[in-house]
């Protein structure tokens, strides 16, 4: 097997994936998501996200986006939030030949009383 060296690692830049609304998602039945991608801290310019939506008793659903010049990407799915509890989305990017996998958990919102 090959072995990166100690220091290739070291140099080596992640990639990552923030989620940039998620306490603000749901509306008129729509689970909107903005999320960034970023390489070492940079913006992702055009790498390509792949989303699995999977709730109980329908089949998953899947989209994709590709990210703009400031690594930012949005995705609309219709929901029903009662059964957000349930249901599970996992992302994946990919840029440049890497690729990284992040798995949200969605909640129902709370409501606050005044």
């Amino acid at each position: 097997l090959d072995k990166a060296e100690p220091e290739n690692l070291a140099g080596t830049k992640e990639l990552d994936v923030q989620w940039l609304n998620a306490e603000s998602v749901h509306a008129e039945r729509n689970l909107t998501m903005h999320l960034k991608v970023t390489e070492g801290g940079s913006a992702a310019s055009g790498a390509r996200l792949t989303f699995r939506f999977a709730r109980p008793n329908a089949a998953p659903f899947y989209t994709q986006a590709v990210t703009d010049s400031r690594g930012d990407a949005e995705i609309k799915i219709e929901v029903v939030e009662a059964g957000l509890p349930d249901a599970s989305l996992l992302v994946q990017a990919n840029f440049e030949g890497r690729t990284t996998t992040r798995k949200f958990v969605l909640r129902k919102a709370e409501q606050s009383q005044v």
